[in-house]
């Protein structure tokens, strides 16, 4: 895993090591064992009003296509049914990767969303 702080650039790659159940995962030749997830958050205004729904919703699309790319060498066997199963844990990994400033504008939106009813 590592976050990217440059000037102009902020972003989260992290390499999705977990294999999302710890179990043995199958690779293509030639592919990484464990595909980098990278979300780049540069364009967000983290002290903007609506930056927590958009941090939320750029965690969501990416994890959301990460899985939609990877979950078949992701997801164990036995979870495969599970739909949110790889959203779950790639979203996980993604906010626990965030640099403390960033995090906090994340369960700011968080802590408002189940304020008001929402998952």
């Amino acid at each position: 895993m590592s976050i990217i702080e440059a000037p102009g650039i902020r972003a989260v790659t992290l390499a999705v090591g977990l294999c999302l159940g710890l179990t043995a995962c199958a690779t293509a030749a030639g592919e990484p064992e464990f595909p980098d997830v990278r979300m780049v958050y540069a364009d967000i205004a983290l002290d903007a009003p609506d930056a927590p729904a958009r941090l939320a919703r750029r965690i969501e699309a990416t994890a959301a296509d990460h899985c939609r790319r990877h979950a078949a060498r992701l997801t164990p066997a036995h979870r495969r049914g599970q739909s949110d199963f790889c959203r779950d844990g790639v979203r996980a990994e993604l906010v626990r990767a965030l640099p403390p400033t960033v995090r906090a504008v994340h369960d700011q939106g968080r802590r408002a969303r189940t304020a008001a009813g929402a998952p």
